[in-house]
């Protein structure tokens, strides 16, 4: 199993973090070619 681990740094709004977070997680998918899930610590 492996794990990505995604810093944000600042004030963002939280739309903001879970739209860059999401788009990551697409990416990521797309790039392994299997589904990929979030999981906010």
């Amino acid at each position: 199993m492996y794990a990505v681990q995604m810093t944000v740094e600042g004030d963002l709004p939280q739309e903001t973090v879970d739209a860059i977070a999401g788009e990551l997680r697409d990416r990521l998918s797309a790039l392994e070619n299997t589904p990929l899930e979030l999981t906010a610590l």
